[in-house]
């Protein structure tokens, strides 16, 4: 995949998916399965890089909680990407100790993340209390610019 940054054209493609984590705790109070806008979710980004292999990663975090019990979490769902970038050197400050993602990239590779962890949810919740709590929708482009995300080289 390719994506133009101020007329650079940064390769990318995803190398690895994983499922971390995921679960459902205390849902009993649900009383049925179709009650989307019952729930809210806390949703965490957070990204690494390792710049000899060309990997940025992208851990997603996300937890459930009924509105009317917001401290209570019945669910959560952990996964990660990886992602190859072919020039990942192009974007390492002097030292390569920080890896620094051009905002409008770093929330076009956050959208494929909370994309992927939404089918990730819906899968794992199959048949649950928790198969109608879908992923909201997040503009990741106003998640970016919120917060400058710099990275640790590991």
């Amino acid at each position: 995949m390719e994506m133009n940054e101020q007329k650079k054209t940064i390769k990318y493609s995803i190398k690895k998916i994983s499922i971390l984590d995921f679960g459902i705790k205390d849902a009993i109070n649900i009383k049925s399965t179709n009650q989307n806008g019952l729930f809210n979710f806390n949703i965490e980004f957070k990204i690494s890089s390792n710049i000899e292999n060309k990997i940025f990663a992208v851990l997603y975090n996300h937890r459930v909680q009924l509105k009317n019990e917001p401290k209570t979490d019945i669910g959560w769902l952990k996964i990660q990407i990886d992602f190859y970038i072919k020039d990942i050197k192009n974007f390492a400050n002097d030292s390569e100790k920080q890896v620094v993602i051009p905002n409008s990239f770093l929330g076009n590779l956050f959208d494929h993340v909370i994309s992927t962890a939404r089918g990730v949810w819906a899968t794992v919740m199959k048949g649950t209390k928790l198969e109608n709590a879908i992923v909201p929708l997040i503009n990741t482009q106003e998640l970016v610019q919120k917060k400058k995300l710099d990275l640790e080289k590991t």
